[in-house]
């Protein structure tokens, strides 16, 4: 109870710093991505400071693939840093809550908070000679700060952009996800995964 009560508080105050935090002073980034019965769409803010980036924002995922399905939303709150030129590294807490179901009899509601790690390489304007860049993100939550009726739940995901202007980034990838349930009638686990195609802006 008090375990459910705590991430769910932590997971409040991540989505109130997505929503309100003040003076959007670095990168907005928006995202929308689709694939086979799959869509992803995100916003996000860089702000730059002295020794790191902060970074903040939130999205959903909608997933419809036979007798699954599942809805996710998500808030992240982390830091990011330049580790050479064109290595950007990123770490933080990252909260999800949803519903995930898998006819005829499964159904669960999906809750947590855990850590997420994201790379991205950039070649524009180095050793490609397309302005290309690779990304590679996971997330994952474990036991002890899952909630509901979640029991663990990981996400993985990789893919290749194209710099098309300044702003714009069309991004091909193949995204993993597994979470684990102990909700009645017993332990089931969804595991699912799917390539997608999408579209990136950032001013």
């Amino acid at each position: 109870m008090y375990r459910s009560w705590l991430n769910k508080t932590v997971l409040s105050g991540l989505l109130v710093l997505t929503l309100f935090a003040p003076g959007h002073t670095g990168d907005v980034q928006l995202s929308l991505f689709a694939g086979d019965n799959f869509i992803n769409a995100g916003i996000g803010d860089r702000t730059p400071l002295s020794l790191a980036d902060i970074i903040y924002g939130g999205g959903f995922s909608y997933r419809k693939d036979g007798d699954l399905k599942y809805t996710l939303g998500e808030a992240y709150l982390g830091v990011g840093n330049n580790f050479t030129p064109g290595w950007q590294f990123d770490s933080g807490l990252k909260g999800i809550y949803g519903q995930s179901e898998e006819a005829p009899i499964n159904e669960a509601t999906v809750g947590g908070l855990g850590v997420f790690l994201n790379s991205n390489f950039s070649f524009v304007g180095r050793l490609a000679p397309l302005p290309v860049s690779v990304r590679a993100s996971g997330a994952y939550i474990p036991e002890v700060l899952a909630f509901a009726d979640l029991k663990e739940m990981l996400v993985l995901k990789g893919g290749i952009g194209l710099h098309i202007f300044d702003v714009t980034i069309l991004e091909a990838g193949y995204r993993y996800t597994r979470m684990d349930m102990v909700e009645a009638p017993g332990e089931w686990t969804v595991e699912d995964d799917a390539v997608y195609v999408g579209l990136g802006l950032q001013f």
